[in-house]
């Protein structure tokens, strides 16, 4: 017989999980309403008077389109209580090269700063390079940045996108350390 208790809680209370956390990944398959669901979370936690941060690391850039205005790279307000960023793959990656850069010219020659940065701008277009700068980005977010924010809300890429996002950056890290001498050969394989 079912329960037919008009007095029972609700199986989710969102205003009590949105007052309760300080990050929310709202993910998925493509097409199942990630960026509708995330966008309206962050609305619901901003009215409620919490200070949200809502990224989108779905490099289609949705947000932009569910709150019908130019989002981009940078922190756009879009209400009081509510600022959004779509993350975009390559600008990640100048970014992360620009601060290795800046960080190895401290401790090369200028021979070997040429060398290194050639290096790095080969490393543009290596397979995982995307995939570990927004890592490193979405780490910052959450270590750094999260301090100006009550809470973050991710809108993740599609379910295979994220996978293979966690899974690149992995192995590009492995075989960067491997090639380095930093993991022996038969540990990293």
């Amino acid at each position: 017989m079912a329960d037919t208790d008009t007095t029972a809680q609700p199986v989710l209370d969102l205003d009590a999980l949105l007052a309760s956390r300080t990050l929310l990944m709202v993910g998925g398959k493509g097409g199942v309403g990630k960026t509708t669901t995330a966008s309206a979370l962050a609305i619901r936690a901003a009215d409620q008077g919490r200070k949200v941060l809502l990224v989108s690391t779905d490099p289609a850039h949705s947000l932009a389109d569910a709150f019908n205005r130019p989002i981009g790279n940078s922190p756009t307000c879009l209400a009081p209580g509510l600022t959004a960023l779509e993350l975009d793959p390559d600008d990640e990656v100048e970014a992360y090269l620009d601060r290795v850069s800046a960080q190895m010219r401290r401790f090369a020659t200028p021979d070997q700063f040429r060398e290194l940065d050639k290096q790095l701008r080969l490393s543009r277009q290596s397979p995982g390079a995307q995939e570990a700068a927004l890592l490193e980005r979405i780490s910052r977010l959450i270590d750094v940045d999260s301090r100006d924010y009550d809470l973050l809300i991710f809108d993740t890429a599609p379910t295979g996108h994220t996978l293979l996002l966690l899974d690149s950056a992995e192995a590009y890290h492995r075989e960067v350390g491997r090639t380095n001498a930093e993991v022996p050969r038969d540990v990293s394989e």
